[in-house]
């Protein structure tokens, strides 16, 4: 799927591999379980990564980063 190819082709192989499962499981099995499993673990994948780069940009004196 698209986040597959997107997370590829930025070299984000965890997302990617993640995406592949749940393209995969939903493509074949639609266990509902399952699903809602591998589809918990890639939304952790995409907070660790949104946290990861926001941790990096600058933030303007006199404000306070949101704490998750």
């Amino acid at each position: 799927g698209r986040l597959q190819q997107t997370a590829e082709k930025r070299g984000v192989h965890d997302l990617a591999a993640k995406a592949s499962e749940l393209n995969t499981i939903l493509s074949t099995d639609a266990d509902p379980y399952g699903v809602y499993r591998v589809a918990t673990e890639l939304l952790e994948i995409c907070r660790n990564t949104q946290s990861a780069i926001l941790a990096r940009i600058p933030v303007p004196n006199g404000t306070d980063r949101p704490h998750n």
